[in-house]
């Protein structure tokens, strides 16, 4: 019990990090300390001297950039001049300022905050050199080629792909009011264009309810990604086509691939979390990946159908078996529906595509 309170609140702590935010919500957050921050490549900057709050240069984003903004940086140094000087006083009055000059960057959602500590510096004069303020981190336009596929698809209302995996199962499955959760990472675009021809198509029937899309970090670097807090989560209400086309595009172009593994239990924990209503919970994810965040799944309490892209001849990722059974849900391929896996018991076995899968020590394994 103390184990799953312990994630809960880690889990409440990553909700903080990547929805709007108030001022008094960014001055909670722990500084991450440094010896010296690099402001060499800073595009978009609000800069101030220290040890103050008012503006000494500034560079900001167009109202287009900030759909493509990541995260913002608060950038300060450890070293005062006295010990009644109040560094929270001086970030509380810097966000201030930071508000008035941009209140719509306090609306948006999705965003980082990051609170950076300079421990370097020994003197004033040194400090003095430092760099003090905000940076405003937008994603490169990425994903060029990939949308450019997608619009092709979609615009055309067919796939030109053998591998039909997403249109096939959600043809053969009478699912609704559906959480559709989905890997939008690059090797999984052929995919995206399918999810998106289906909504385009059948969003009349109301069959999904909510989406929840991720792309596992948007420009995080691999080392710095942690369980629970990866983000790069984006996800609105089934409204209509051109809001949920521009949400996966947004995924699309914040996300710069990284390592192979995906937060796929982090991206379903908070779309139940923010669709608790929504009866059916599909995770469509690609089979080449490995899960994350795994120590995550005492979190999920809903049956999650699985809808595994990139199959075609390889074994299946004997995980999301196991996401399955631990979660009385399903596993679905272009092929086939692999259903009651919940009801296998130690020893019991499966053949899917030629390759036999056993439950040894409660896990599904590839039988050799």
């Amino acid at each position: 019990m103390k184990t799953v309170w312990s994630i809960a609140m880690l889990l409440m702590v990553a909700v903080t990090a990547y929805s709007q935010q108030s001022i008094e919500e960014i001055m909670a957050l722990k500084p991450e300390k440094i010896d010296y921050y690099d402001d060499s490549e800073n595009e978009y900057y609000i800069k101030m001297p220290y040890a103050k709050s008012n503006i000494e240069t500034k560079n900001l984003p167009t109202i287009d950039d900030l759909d493509r903004l990541v995260s913002i940086d608060l950038v300060y140094t450890e070293f005062r001049r006295s010990e009644r000087f109040s560094q929270p006083k001086l970030n509380r009055y810097r966000l201030q300022r930071l508000k008035k000059v941009m209140p719509e960057i306090f609306e948006l959602e999705n965003v980082t905050w990051n609170i950076i500590e300079q421990t370097g510096p020994t003197t004033m004069e040194e400090a003095k050199r430092l760099y003090h303020g905000f940076v405003i981190n937008i994603a490169e336009e990425r994903g060029r080629e990939e949308i450019s596929y997608i619009e092709r698809i979609v615009n055309e209302e067919n796939e030109e792909s053998i591998d039909s995996t997403v249109l096939t199962v959600f043809e053969r499955n009478n699912w609704s009011e559906m959480l559709i959760t989905a890997d939008l990472t690059g090797s999984m675009s052929p995919y995206v264009a399918q999810v998106l021809l289906w909504f385009k198509l059948n969003n009349i029937d109301e069959r999904a309810k909510y989406f929840m899309f991720f792309n596992d970090g948007n420009s995080t670097p691999d080392e710095q990604k942690k369980v629970g807090k990866t983000g790069g989560l984006y996800q609105s209400s089934a409204t209509d086509y051109e809001t949920i086309k521009d949400l996966a595009y947004k995924t699309i172009r914040s996300g710069d691939g990284g390592d192979w593994q995906e937060n796929d239990i982090e991206a379903l924990y908070f779309g139940i979390q923010n669709c608790p209503k929504c009866k059916d919970i599909i995770l469509i994810a690609d089979n080449g990946s490995p899960v994350r965040d795994w120590r995550m799944m005492t979190m999920i309490k809903r049956p999650i159908r699985v809808i595994l892209c990139g199959v075609e001849n390889d074994s299946l990722n004997p995980q999301y078996l196991n996401l399955a059974r631990m979660t009385k849900g399903s596993v679905h391929t272009m092929e086939q529906d692999i259903t009651n896996l919940m009801k296998m018991n130690e020893g019991e076995s499966i053949e899917v595509n030629g390759v036999t899968y056993e439950i040894y020590k409660g896990n599904f394994v590839i039988k050799r």
